[in-house]
């Protein structure tokens, strides 16, 4: 299940990814996209539920990740 195509006018949120977790069977992924572009906000969505990330940061995201240690 995908979020968003990051091209709406609002991207994936927290809220977003709590709610499809709550309603979809667990082995159905659930991809996070639109508006990721920092670290913190990528593994929030994580621990949230998603099971992919769709970011053009991907790069940002990664160093920023080696720096908080997480």
């Amino acid at each position: 299940m995908k979020t968003s195509t990051g091209l709406g006018p609002r991207g994936a949120t927290l809220e977003d990814i709590y709610l499809l977790r709550s309603l979809l069977p667990p082995e159905v992924g659930i991809k996070a996209s639109g508006g990721i572009s920092s670290a913190r906000f990528a593994w929030d969505l994580i621990n949230a539920g998603a099971s992919r990330i769709g970011t053009s940061s991907a790069e940002k995201i990664i160093l920023e990740s080696i720096d908080l240690d997480l």
